[in-house]
């Protein structure tokens, strides 16, 4: 939980933190996925490791994030309770970057709804395997563990968008 009583898997961005690849190869202290991302990103292992946007430490990856910064000096706890979140340039940008990030608006509105607390125990089913229970992130097909596919119900949803960019990830 953060200073403030948001807890650490809230980004400020909307995301989940318990959906990150980066945040799960941490907490399972998992060196051949970090290896591999960060041969992936052009960095080192430890500039990858995370314990959520809220911790102490955040990748590098995370680490100047533009969206922090702005809620922070906006006194917000998220982009989420900014009125021009909908207009916001930066937002916008970083949503239509990655298909991890198409559903922060959608979650935006549901952490109004049941709050930040509720939302964070919904997300982390959310991201589970269905069949073994294992977090998995946005972007594993299939489950770290039992290899159930799709690994979790937002890789369901958003398969073919995910397959794409990770198509292009390798290609590119």
């Amino acid at each position: 939980m953060s200073d403030k009583g948001t807890p650490v898997l809230a980004a400020v961005c909307g995301l989940y933190c318990g959906g990150c690849a980066l945040y799960i190869a941490t907490q399972r202290n998992d060196i051949k996925t970090l290896a591999q991302l960060a041969e992936t990103y052009g960095t080192a292992v430890e500039n990858l490791k995370c314990d959520g946007c809220r911790s102490g430490r955040v990748s590098s990856y995370c680490g100047d994030c533009g969206l922090i910064k702005c809620a922070s000096e906006k006194g917000y706890q998220s982009c989420g309770e900014c009125d021009e979140n909908s207009t916001c340039e930066l937002l916008v940008t970083f949503q239509k970057a990655k298909p991890d990030r198409k559903d922060i608006r959608k979650d935006f509105k549901r952490i109004s709804e049941v709050g930040v607390h509720a939302w964070v125990a919904e997300m982390r089913q959310r991201y589970a395997c269905p069949a073994c229970g294992y977090p998995n992130s946005a972007y594993d097909l299939k489950c770290r563990k039992c290899g159930h596919e799709p690994a979790n119900a937002y890789v369901a949803e958003h398969m073919d968008e995910i397959k794409e960019h990770l198509k292009d990830q390798k290609n590119g």
